[in-house]
């Protein structure tokens, strides 16, 4: 695991090399800056935005050569408050407008939250990068992010790496003993929950009863592409740890999108006596910043007695670079297998920043009742669904690290029970305890089964 980033607790400044940045490097940043066509003194306009037609209003895609292809909520800057003076001379130089009124305060954050002006025609991504361009001698760079927005199954294009398709039903959980994960609760900050699942049952409820539920979602005449995830990586939890409780809170729809602040919330809203919380999502970021506003929240809970063990999926892009929060310290980062020897499915990201890997492609879990036809998404490494409507009766198959997260969590959930031990040494027991196996390339971490619970 790795402490990326230079959100609160990061390790400060990504211009920073292990130490203080030199005034050298950020002069040849500039120059590279200018020879993209950005001048940072002048902050020109240059149109970078594009593809946006499968984004909801207020959701932007950012160019890489604006810190890296990534989401963010259009208009919105965050900056640490101790900054906010600099900030405003900073953007009063170059004549970069805000809106009128105060920040908000981010709770539980050192952050605030402003909007660029209506009329103001530069984009946030290009914004961020003018500041943080900017050298400020022996200070460091300003602290300002995006509000960027992660994803269900973490691809910035806004879709899973395939659909789910109909399949027949899971085999009942084991009605007599003590079950593995007896006593243990899960939290899947996700989509929500379905009602009424007979499979699911009472082992898996919403946070609120009303809020926390998900139902199908239809754009088109099509079920969107991120509608039932949550219900599935619950089912995979359980399959793994058949006597835990998962606890579902909704921090996404059917789009699969949700922003840095509001993941932030969703974490501060979880009960004190959750044990592992999956993550489902993720983002790349501008330039490797991290997600500020959740990694605040993260930490708190790291101080939460019994403190509870964040796993997170690494991503479905095929791509080596870090997604957050699965690449922030203290969360396990979790790729793809394609079979029990840790072969890497063709989509799963992957580097030594990636923990662990469990199987993740074609994984079988709990789902709808409706009949429907999923959302075309871009074609990717894997087959096309059929073509047609479809019969979900209440379970399905699909792939991504969005079902290997769970299957690590449930893992983990087991191992308490099995051994007798806490969150922390269960999950140092699966996956960072010497003489483990590890995926046979080098660059998935070590492979985790679900033990008794199986996900078939």
């Amino acid at each position: 695991m790795h402490d990326h980033g230079d959100g609160p607790g990061g390790s400060g400044g990504w211009l920073r090399a292990r130490g203080d940045v030199s005034a050298l490097r950020r002069s040849l940043r500039g120059l590279v800056l200018r020879s993209l066509g950005i001048d940072i003194v002048k902050g020109e306009q240059h149109d970078h935005d594009h593809d946006d037609e499968d984004l909801p209003p207020g959701v932007k895609r950012a160019d890489h050569r604006f810190g890296g292809g990534y989401l963010y909520m259009a208009r919105e800057l965050l900056v640490n408050q101790d900054d906010l003076d600099r900030l405003r001379q900073e953007l009063e130089d170059r004549g970069i407008r805000l809106a009128p009124g105060e920040p908000e305060p981010i709770r539980g954050t050192r952050l605030l939250q402003l909007f660029l002006h209506a009329d103001e025609r530069r984009t946030v991504a290009e914004v961020v990068t003018i500041l943080r361009a900017i050298d400020l001698g022996d200070r460091d760079a300003l602290r300002v992010y995006p509000n960027h927005v992660a994803v269900g199954a973490s691809h910035p294009r806004a879709f899973p790496c395939d659909s789910p398709r109909a399949d027949g039903p899971l085999d009942d959980p084991p009605a007599n003993g003590e079950l593995p994960g007896a006593g243990v609760r899960v939290a899947v900050l996700d989509s929500g929950l379905v009602a009424g699942h007979p499979w699911l049952d009472t082992r898996a409820v919403p946070l609120d009863a009303a809020a926390d539920v998900e139902q199908p979602e239809f754009k088109n005449g099509a079920l969107l592409h991120s509608s039932g995830h949550g219900t599935f990586v619950a089912g995979v939890v359980l399959q793994c740890a058949p006597g835990a409780q998962v606890v579902a809170k909704k921090v996404f729809g059917g789009d699969g999108l949700t922003s840095d602040t509001a993941l932030a919330a969703a974490l501060r809203a979880l009960p004190a006596d959750i044990h592992v919380i999956n993550l489902s999502l993720g983002a790349t970021t501008h330039n490797n910043v991290g997600l500020p506003a959740t990694q605040t929240a993260l930490q708190e809970l790291s101080q939460r007695q019994p403190r509870p063990v964040v796993v997170a999926a690494a991503g479905n892009d095929g791509i080596t670079q870090e997604t957050y929060p699965a690449a922030f310290k203290d969360v396990i980062a979790v790729g793809a297998s394609q079979d029990p020897d840790g072969a890497r499915a063709c989509f799963s990201n992957h580097g030594s920043w990636v923990d662990a890997c469990a199987m993740g492609r074609s994984v079988h879990s709990t789902f709808f009742n409706v009949d429907a036809t999923p959302e075309q998404i871009p074609p990717t490494c894997l087959p096309g669904p059929p073509p047609g409507p479809q019969q979900f009766r209440w379970f399905a198959r699909w792939s991504g690290t969005s079902f290997a997260a769970p299957c690590v969590a449930g893992a983990i959930a087991a191992r308490m029970t099995d051994q007798n031990v806490d969150a922390v040494q269960a999950a140092f027991q699966l996956v960072h305890a010497n003489g483990l196996p590890q995926d046979p390339a080098g660059d998935l971490g070590t492979i985790v089964t679900c033990g008794a619970g199986g996900v078939d």
